[in-house]
């Protein structure tokens, strides 16, 4: 058989979407502060509400303008509007480098059986430094808690076919003020999802300030612990207690034992009041399909 009568099979190169979660937009300069590169859906909390589909240098943009307030339900939002193979959650005050489309697709390329791949951000700002992947890896249930939203691209299909999404619990504008990202990729493991990480730095971001941390205070260690009652619902507090151990910064200005015991209060706000939520919020859940 001459080579020219060979059916050559040609992999069709995946598409990539930006899930944007932002606030008080009134205008799309978000989308060339951010250099963005892809299709994207923006979901901008703020009103009133509206909702605009249009090109920008060839990608399609849908923004949605909706008064909803928390960053897991903004995530979720655009996930039901996903059209992407894989989507990439960002934030608006990222700064993505060139070619991250085609760094992403080579990415999953090479991760064929990858559902989730994580990828590094660069930091740049006074702040402590995001951790950075050294070398390609697996991400298992111990080593999952490092990594924020914004570094996490999903295969869509593998989300919706598990009904998985991000929890309105918590996050920046929900009851608890992080942690939405790590309950992600923790539904994602309990779901057998294939979590990679990567050394590919796809954007940099100013850390110099926080939209969400103002430091080490009562409501910081409150939400760690519920954190810790949502993932460990039985060692909540054993885990409240090596978290310290391992983060001395955390209470060095007050005291270990005060530390522990707002995470303590933390824990049972979740157990009180967090699991009125659960039954609901696994509902919606259920939705995004």
């Amino acid at each position: 058989m001459k080579a020219s009568d060979k059916k050559i099979k040609r992999e069709e190169p995946l598409s990539v979407e930006l899930m944007i979660a932002t606030v008080s937009q009134n205008d799309d300069s978000v989308l060339d502060r951010m250099h963005v590169q892809s299709d994207a859906v923006v979901i901008n909390q703020g009103s009133p509400f509206q909702w605009q589909e249009f090109r920008q240098d060839d990608h399609l943009i849908r923004f949605l303008c909706c008064e909803e307030l928390g960053i897991g339900l903004s995530r979720n939002t655009a996930l039901m509007r996903a059209r992407g193979d894989i989507c990439l959650f960002a934030d608006d005050d990222l700064v993505y480098r060139d070619g991250y489309v085609e760094k992403i697709g080579r990415a999953f390329q090479e991760h064929p059986d990858a559902d989730v791949i994580v990828f590094n951000i660069q930091s740049i700002g006074a702040r402590k430094r995001r951790y950075q992947i050294p070398k390609p890896k697996r991400i298992h249930w111990y080593n999952f808690e490092r990594y924020g939203a914004a570094r996490i691209a999903v295969r869509r299909t593998s989300i919706f076919q598990h009904h998985i999404s991000f929890s309105l619990l918590f996050g920046g504008g929900a009851q608890y003020p992080c942690g939405e990202d790590t309950l992600f990729l923790r539904d994602c493991l309990k779901a057998g999802l294939k979590i990679y990480a990567v050394p590919i730095t796809l954007a940099d971001v100013d850390d110099s300030t926080s939209s969400w941390f103002s430091g080490y205070d009562e409501k910081f260690l409150m939400g760690r612990g519920a954190l810790y009652r949502a993932m460990y619902p039985r060692l909540a507090l054993f885990w409240s207690f090596i978290y310290l151990l391992r983060h001395k910064k955390v209470w060095q200005e007050s005291s270990f034992i005060g530390a522990l015991r707002s995470m303590r209060r933390g824990i049972r706000d979740y157990t009180t009041h967090g699991g009125e939520y659960v039954k609901e919020e696994r509902v919606s859940c259920g939705s995004i399909s």
